[in-house]
């Protein structure tokens, strides 16, 4: 036994410990950061696409007495509290899952009897989306996320590569 370990490898290698050093910082929060990065660009850019989406909407302003059903589209007050009320939320970590939401808050101004503090954007949003009793189902949403997703996941990739690659320096 003792013979064994005398004819054992012994290496030394140099320049390894900076990288190493780079490496377990990439283990620490730092992952988590260039992650939340990488996310955070993602939506801004997936959120881009939703916009654009509302702002193609057919819009209008109708006397609300007496309008015809089905609409299709928006009001314009209904389409710039949607513009208004599109965000993103707080990017979480859940689990080793980083991600954010896309969505609406806020009301518009359009107030009624049965909203005096104006119509909720969501509300709003998810009628166009996916039809109502009164508005012809108009998705914007999906096609928009369906049409950008490639992209935006594109985008997360090269973000956290530059962001890899900018801690390794």
């Amino acid at each position: 036994m003792g013979l064994e370990r005398d004819l054992m490898a012994k290496m030394t290698i140099k320049g390894l410990d900076e990288y190493a050093a780079k490496l377990q910082k990439l283990s620490g929060g730092e992952a988590d950061k260039i992650m939340k990065r990488a996310v955070y660009e993602g939506a801004g850019r997936m959120a881009d696409k939703i916009r654009a989406a509302i702002q193609a909407l057919p819009s209008f302003e109708p006397s609300w007495q007496g309008y015809k059903k089905p609409i299709r589209g928006v009001s314009d007050t209904q389409k710039r509290g949607l513009l208004n009320g599109l965000g993103i939320s707080q990017i979480q970590n859940d689990g080793g899952f980083v991600n954010a939401r896309i969505g609406f808050n806020g009301y518009n101004g359009h107030v009624t009897e049965k909203y005096p503090g104006g119509q909720p954007n969501a509300l709003v949003a998810r009628s166009v989306e996916s039809g109502s009793s009164v508005g012809l189902k108009t998705p914007f949403v999906r096609p928009a996320v369906t049409a950008g997703k490639n992209e935006v996941i594109k985008i997360m990739a090269v973000e956290a590569d530059r962001a890899i690659k900018d801690l390794m320096k």
